[in-house]
């Protein structure tokens, strides 16, 4: 069966890729996060290979879903996701609004280092409140490392905390 568009399957640039290698989607992670993965490898921006390379990262019964769909329904990338992000959207991570951040503090068995680094991957998990409020929260959480004073007085955005530490 094929699903995407005659444009699409004949393209003659296709028959000479090679198709670069993918995290495989299962169905069980955050198909947004998929998506953006395979964007981000794909280094052509065009319909031609971005479509029939993206079913090559996909297993099991996403695969079997996928080969479901109408035959030659799928016109583009974005038509894609659509589909693909409209079956799987139960699977997406809930976005958190920046208070969730307020909770974050260094433990005293973490590293700086460590506590940048979770800080970092839980600023990534929320709403973007600017460089001023995260550095704000960043240094909350600090209390009461010797930075945190310091941090206080003289640091104004997360950019100038990153840069120092």
């Amino acid at each position: 069966m094929i699903l995407l568009s005659k444009e699409i399957h004949e393209c003659e640039f296709l028959r000479k890729l090679l198709t670069p290698t993918f995290d495989c989607y299962f169905g069980v992670s955050d198909p947004v996060e998929h998506i953006r993965r395979d964007k981000m490898v794909m280094y052509f921006r065009n319909d031609p290979v971005m479509c029939p390379t993206f079913s090559s990262s996909l297993k099991g019964a996403v695969l079997d879903w996928f080969y479901s769909l109408p035959s030659r329904s799928l016109y583009n990338f974005v038509e894609v996701t659509e589909a693909f992000l409209t079956q799987y959207a139960s699977r997406q991570e809930a976005k958190k609004n920046s208070h969730h951040l307020l909770s974050v503090k260094m433990r005293q068995i973490d590293s700086l280092k460590s506590y940048i680094k979770f800080f970092q991957n839980q600023q990534t998990k929320g709403s973007n409140c600017g460089e001023e409020v995260f550095a704000l929260v960043f240094i909350r959480g600090l209390s009461p490392h010797p930075l945190y004073r310091h941090l206080l007085k003289h640091v104004a955005r997360m950019s100038e905390i990153l840069s120092r530490a």
